[in-house]
């Protein structure tokens, strides 16, 4: 017993030393930071100063430092922007130097190896993969493809509505947004909506409701390197747990699709078929199909209501309904930030 205490207690006096002189050798070197809080804690950073709301707290800090500042989360470099020249001169001027966003445990897991074309590195694949966003995914001629199950969903919308008021019961309408949404963006992505709790499509939308969690969660891996392999928090094992059950859903999917293909030409095409007449597609750079996966799985996480549907009236009395994806930006920073905090990610390269 003895024994085991005297080790441990050389391996945390070795720890901190190795902390310690590790911390001393990176403050003498000549960094080109910004300005920020003077004290460094080991492990922690400049974590004290952050508080648990962090946007208050980052305002506080730029009331101070200026602008542009310096923070050290764990063992991430944090550039904080907090000006409208400072975010034009990242985003616009210098928009090639920090237009990666960092690699979380999260993000490689639940988007195939980060082949998502929001964490996909900048470069020639990622140009390719805006081009098909732009030309064939997200067009104006492909959103007109659907303006049908737009129209049809609307229409069924406001008919459950009128039965529920009819009854004289109350309802939340949040919820009831919430259904037309996923019944559109369901029927859109796979051709198809859930009826029943337990069906395909019910459980494709608890998953991306897990998924969204998970990608919002806080990992003390993301922050501290040598933390990264040692899953503390057990969301290594829920992300794989999460993306193996996702797989095989979006598998059968692609299956159900691929046999649709071969057997009625004339039936109407949605998002999966789009995608996999581009993976069959010629050329130098083709859509692979992990990124196929994620891509469909971005349109489904894009927010906490699974994709946000914005209903105008004048386009509701003309029976034309058009859904938007809105992309909310706040502050500018290099480091792995919780996404509910609002701040948007970029990597400096």
């Amino acid at each position: 017993m003895l024994d085991t205490q005297g080790y441990l207690v050389l391996f945390l006096i070795w720890f901190i030393s190795i902390i310690l002189i590790k911390s001393f050798l990176t403050r003498s070197q000549s960094h080109k930071l910004p300005p920020g809080p003077p004290i460094s804690l080991p492990l922690l950073g400049h974590v004290p100063y952050l508080g648990s709301l962090l946007h208050q707290a980052l305002y506080k800090l730029s009331l101070r430092y200026g602008p542009l500042i310096h923070v050290l989360i764990g063992s991430k470099h944090v550039v904080v922007v907090s000006s409208a020249e400072m975010a034009k001169q990242i985003l616009k001027n210098n928009e090639e130097s920090f237009c990666n966003r960092p690699t979380m445990i999260a993000s490689e897991s639940l988007t195939y190896g980060a082949a998502d074309y929001f964490f996909v590195p900048y470069g020639t694949y990622w140009r390719f993969l805006k081009k098909l966003c732009m030309t064939e995914l997200l067009s104006g001629k492909t959103l007109e493809h659907f303006v049908g199950i737009r129209e049809d969903e609307v229409e069924a919308f406001l008919r459950n509505i009128l039965e529920i008021s009819k009854t004289g019961k109350a309802f939340e309408m949040r919820q009831e947004f919430m259904r037309h949404a996923n019944n559109v963006i369901s029927r859109m992505t796979m051709g198809k909506k859930s009826i029943k709790n337990d069906d395909d499509v019910a459980t494709v939308r608890k998953l991306i409701r897990e998924v969204g969690e998970l990608l919002g969660a806080f990992n003390l891996g993301d922050l501290i390197g040598f933390m990264r392999p040692l899953d503390v928090q057990g969301y290594g094992k829920k992300n794989w747990e999460t993306h193996h059950k996702l797989d095989v859903m979006m598998e059968k999917f692609f299956k159900e699709h691929e046999d649709a293909r071969s057997g009625d030409s004339d039936r109407k095409k949605d998002l999966f078929d789009i995608l996999l007449n581009l993976i069959e597609a010629d050329g130098d750079n083709k859509l692979t199909r992990e990124s196929a996966k994620a891509f469909a799985l971005r349109i489904r996480v894009r927010n906490p209501c699974l994709g946000r549907v914005s209903i105008q009236s004048d386009r509701l009395i003309s029976g034309r309904f058009t859904s938007s994806i809105p992309i909310f930006m706040v502050t500018v920073t290099s480091a792995d930030l919780d996404r509910d905090s609002g701040l948007v990610m970029r990597e400096h390269l």
